[in-house]
């Protein structure tokens, strides 16, 4: 289902390409970013505000609180020096708190006097609705905005920023795989401020480190049923934590 963490319905931001600016088969699909939640207490302090989730709240588990009209800044800026101002341009809200990669809706049991609450985890589907409605071609609710169908003459750059640059990172593949289906003409991807260490990365991670940052990503991908990379599964048989 493609829903937020509150059973609201997803949403996306489109703009058209720029009349004349030579950009009419070039599109942009960003995945906005704002960290995650992985048990009780982290998504019950979400959705309250607090400031263990650095400030995201209700409105990052719900587009109940989105608006019809958003202001395009960094890589949407109307700025002569933005390489991509002109392109057609499709940005996602993220609402699902899972990176887009949750699958399941997730009865969660009380913990360390939280109580026990249901949520949506459904980053895939949305992330999967948004590629299917780009593939058909889209309008704005208001009809503003037509996009048309990617076809073998598009060209798509992949991305997305903190929590959206690590939803990019688990979806390339993905991706790619549907990218080739269209046909689009060229797919590249561009990954924005992930800024978690690799776990082989021994000059930032100790042993002890290495470990416990795989089992607690392993219990986050349990606890939302996330839906894991098929080709990093073939790749780390031994220990498929790594992804």
């Amino acid at each position: 289902r493609e829903v937020c963490n509150d059973g609201s319905p997803a949403v996306f931001f489109i703009r058209k390409a720029t009349p004349g600016g030579g950009h009419e088969h070039d599109w942009l699909l960003w995945l906005e970013g704002g960290a995650s939640c992985s048990n009780a207490e982290t998504c019950a302090d979400r959705w309250c505000g607090t400031r263990s989730q650095g400030g995201y709240g209700a409105h990052k588990m719900s587009s109940r609180y989105t608006f019809e009209v958003v202001k395009g800044n960094g890589i949407f800026r109307q700025d002569p020096s933005n390489n991509f101002k002109d392109f057609h341009q499709v940005s996602t809200y993220y609402c699902s708190s899972d990176n887009y990669v949750g699958r399941d809706s997730v009865d969660v049991v009380p913990e360390a006097g939280y109580p026990g609450y249901k949520l949506q985890f459904n980053g895939q589907a949305i992330l999967q609705g948004v590629l299917r409605r780009l593939r058909d071609g889209v309008t704005s609710d208001d009809m503003q905005a037509t996009l048309p169908p990617l076809d073998k003459s598009s060209t798509l750059l992949f991305t997305g920023s903190s929590g959206g640059g690590q939803g990019a990172m688990y979806n390339i593949n993905r991706v790619a795989d549907w990218a080739a289906t269209v046909p689009v003409a060229a797919f590249t991807v561009s990954i924005d401020s992930r800024i978690l260490p690799t776990v082989d990365d021994t000059t930032t991670l100790t042993a002890q480190q290495k470990e416990g940052t795989l089992a607690r990503g392993d219990q986050v991908a349990r606890f939302r049923n996330d839906v894991l990379d098929e080709r990093c599964l073939a790749y780390h048989v031994a220990d498929p934590r790594y992804c």
